[in-house]
């Protein structure tokens, strides 16, 4: 008879692992001009975790506060920033892009006032 392994289909190749999306970092570059005027003025800092949903074009389509810093303007401008910014590396399943979801922290915190430098140094 015909050995086994006849009878078993071509092999294939090995199953893609599914990927969750993956940050590019210099796409999260931020600056101080991204501090919202009014926590500037009144020297809010926290952490914001941002619920995010990201598309298959690495781009967040939803962006929604999981856990607040306590402050508005923060949790507003946080949502703001990472839509319009930052981008990711897809999630793949089965080496096809879909959408997937992530928990995405962002630290928002005022710079120590420089000491003034004598000109020219």
């Amino acid at each position: 008879g015909a050995p086994a392994s006849a009878q078993q289909a071509p092999t294939a190749l090995p199953a893609l692992p599914d990927v969750r999306v993956q940050p590019i970092p210099e796409t999260f570059a931020t600056s101080d001009s991204d501090y919202p005027p009014k926590a500037k003025r009144f020297a809010l800092e926290g952490e914001v975790q941002m619920a995010i949903t990201v598309g298959p074009d690495g781009r967040i389509s939803k962006c929604a506060i999981h856990r607040s810093s306590g402050h508005a303007e923060l949790d507003a401008q946080s949502c703001a920033i990472a839509t319009q910014r930052f981008r990711f590396r897809p999630a793949l399943r089965k080496g096809v892009p879909v959408e997937d979801h992530a928990i995405l922290p962002m630290e928002w915190k005022l710079d120590e006032p420089e000491p003034a430098a004598p000109p020219g140094g």
